[in-house]
């Protein structure tokens, strides 16, 4: 699929299909299969928890620089070219990983990982949403590509596992970067493009909404302060809520339970943001959601370690988390501006997701010392209530600019 120059069109549900799959392979890959590889390879190689987690910080920063400059390769309308490459090189990457044996080239290939997630995952899949298709349409697409990509994990934690029990760590990583070079490469070509790229209109209005216009207005900054913090307690706990788990005495099968069901509560957050209308209430919806966090965190913190008491839990903060990532998607231009999404989301991208690279490895540095998960979750809540104050602030700044 080829569009003109400066085309706008709709997204058949082929296309989208094809971009949903794809997510969900991409994510559950490249993503989701971190924390039960680490805890087998922290158990065959005798690696340090930090040491293991340390790469994933690497990657994670690797993945922030990359955003940028992916970001501006696909407003120039390289998407297509972008995300197959991305996969194919990540599918690589996933068999590298597989070989290491030192912590040099586990910590080269976890670099790459991270840097090709900044070109297949939801950020840039949102971005050639916004580039190719019509713009009155870019809050429902998002939306349901986010429904598609809520079973990542739901799919991929159980086919791991299942997979671990039955072969080591090392066969795992070659079936998950074939999976991104056979299937997610083939789904990715289905990605439209365009000849060159299309000229901006030269009125004052286009040029007003630069990338440069938009980093000079407050907003921009407690917007971008408010998803750093959501980022980095979102990702130290998502990659320890693994062995936060086992810590707290549940069998595995529970364990594996309550992880599954992440996928299936998000894509429900996601079907009630579709009812509802994301577009009218994101800053109300945004507001409500950030409540939801302290209260999740102080639950793992406070509640006992039962089965039947935290599956409500997982399965509200899988809920709000599904409903975050519209939220996040949606927030620059519902707030800010609809123009240069690739660039803008690139730009915020690059502190939040370098301050959500450090946030695993440093949870486990936490527990390391204090060999107790508490009180990485008694932390997480005060990072999320200041979350709350952030995200409000901005909210009630975009709605005065209106």
């Amino acid at each position: 699929m080829i569009d003109t120059p400066g085309q706008k069109n709709k997204m058949g549900w082929v296309t989208l299909s094809a971009l949903g799959a794809a997510q969900i392979c991409s994510w559950g890959t490249l993503y989701y299969s971190f924390p039960q590889v680490a805890v087998a390879m922290e158990a065959d190689l005798g690696w340090l928890k930090s040491e293991i987690y340390g790469a994933l910080t690497l990657g994670l920063l690797c993945s922030a620089i990359a955003a940028l400059p992916i970001g501006f390769l696909i407003d120039r309308g390289y998407g297509r070219f972008v995300m197959m490459g991305g996969s194919a090189l990540g599918g690589l990457l996933l068999i590298g990983w597989s070989q290491a044996q030192t912590l040099f080239w586990y910590y080269v290939t976890l670099a790459g990982i991270g840097a090709m997630q900044s070109a297949t995952l939801y950020h840039a899949a949102f971005a050639v949403i916004a580039i190719h298709y019509n713009k009155r349409k870019t809050a429902e697409y998002i939306t349901t590509l986010t429904l598609w990509g809520g079973f990542a994990s739901t799919t991929f934690i159980p086919v791991i596992e299942l997979l671990l029990s039955h072969t080591d760590w090392r066969s795992v990583l070659i079936v998950l970067g074939l999976i991104n070079l056979l299937i997610c490469t083939a789904l990715y070509a289905m990605v439209p493009t365009i000849r060159e790229a299309p000229k901006e209109k030269s009125s004052k209005k286009a040029a007003g909404y630069s990338l440069g216009w938009v980093i000079r207005q407050p907003i921009f900054w407690v917007l971008l302060i408010s998803f750093s913090l959501y980022s980095t307690a979102i990702s130290a706990f998502g990659f320890h809520l693994y062995p936060i788990l086992i810590e707290k005495g549940l069998a595995l099968e529970s364990v594996i339970i309550l992880l599954a069901v992440i996928g299936p509560s998000q894509v429900l957050g996601r079907l009630i943001i579709r009812f509802v209308g994301v577009t009218s209430t994101i800053t109300k919806i945004g507001i409500f959601v950030t409540l939801v966090f302290p209260a999740v965190f102080g639950a793992f913190a406070f509640l006992p370690a039962q089965f039947t008491l935290l599956i409500p839990v997982v399965v509200v903060y899988g809920a709000a988390k599904g409903i975050m990532t519209i939220v996040s998607g949606m927030a620059v231009p519902e707030l800010i501006t609809k123009n240069a999404y690739g660039a803008i989301n690139g730009a915020m991208n690059l502190p939040i997701l370098s301050l959500k690279a450090f946030a695993p490895t440093i949870a486990a540095l936490l527990w390391t010392v204090t060999q107790d998960y508490n009180v990485l979750m008694i932390s997480l809540l005060v990072v999320s209530l200041i979350t709350v104050v952030f995200f409000t602030t901005a909210s009630l700044m975009g709605n005065r600019a209106r």
